[in-house]
């Protein structure tokens, strides 16, 4: 059996270069194994109780090992023994009511340390105000930024935002996927996939979110001014997860002028 070690990695370094090596060979009937972060076992949903082990509690800058991709950052992705799962067709269906009446559209955000320096991916408070002023009037918006308590321990510092606060004095339509959890007592990782399997419209910025967001097929418009993604025009080889038409921007200007022309 082919054991394919996460290595305690980032989440993005994870859905790119383990989970679809790890689909790839169970669906060709290769015998593999997975050694993970706790609380990915939805996204794993294809394999058996043995094939899977939850072995790290805490997420590192670490590289996966026994991967046949040794990097996530490059300007084609080689597709060889690659494959994504159909998250929507396995998730869509799953009843969860949010009272989503209008269409759904997640937003999802991050301000954490980056590359051991101030964060510089995130949408501001302001950009955020803009963005949720005229997008809650035609859809049931989910704020996806979540607490270090809902999701594995990783390497990066998170900061103090405002957005929350944002949210609840300005803008109290829209749902917090921290607070959709608790209310209803659903792991984060699982709630993410059921969530955005039912959405076709994603805004998210650099790193894994702007990954998980573009593996439900819709559009994703993504935020990002630095990154290896930026250096090597990886952005334009995401729509290979889903499907997904993705759109990447470096000023929040354009962001928000593109945003409200086609959402």
């Amino acid at each position: 059996m082919k054991v394919v070690d996460t290595n305690a990695c980032e989440f993005g370094y994870e859905l790119i270069m383990v989970l679809p090596y790890v689909y790839y060979l169970n669906k060709n009937n290769i015998p593999v194994k997975v050694l993970t972060s706790k609380g990915m076992r939805e996204f794993y949903y294809f394999l058996s109780s043995e094939q899977y082990e939850e072995k790290y509690d805490v997420r590192t800058d670490k590289h996966p090992l026994n991967t046949r991709l040794k990097t996530i950052h490059f300007p084609t992705l080689d597709t060889t023994e690659w494959e994504f799962p159909n998250y929507t067709n396995r998730y869509k269906d799953v009843k969860l009511d949010v009272g989503n009446e209008k269409p759904l559209l997640i937003i999802s955000n991050k301000f954490t340390r980056e590359w051991f320096n101030d964060p510089v991916n995130f949408l501001d408070v302001n950009t955020l105000d803009i963005l949720l002023s005229k997008l809650k009037e035609r859809y049931t918006v989910i704020y996806n930024r979540p607490l270090p308590t809902m999701i594995v321990e990783d390497s990066q510092t998170s900061y103090k935002l405002g957005d929350y606060e944002l949210i609840k004095e300005k803008h109290p339509e829209v749902l917090d996927m921290n607070n959709i959890a608790i209310q209803n007592q659903i792991p984060f990782n699982i709630l993410q996939l059921i969530l955005g399997s039912k959405c076709k419209k994603f805004i998210s910025v650099q790193g894994g979110n702007s990954i998980l967001a573009s593996i439900f097929g819709g559009t994703n418009l993504i935020y990002a001014v630095k990154g290896g993604e930026l250096q090597n025009n990886s952005f334009s080889w995401y729509n290979k997860f889903s499907g997904a038409n993705i759109k990447h921007f470096t000023t929040y200007r354009d962001l928000i002028q593109h945003t409200l022309k086609v959402y």
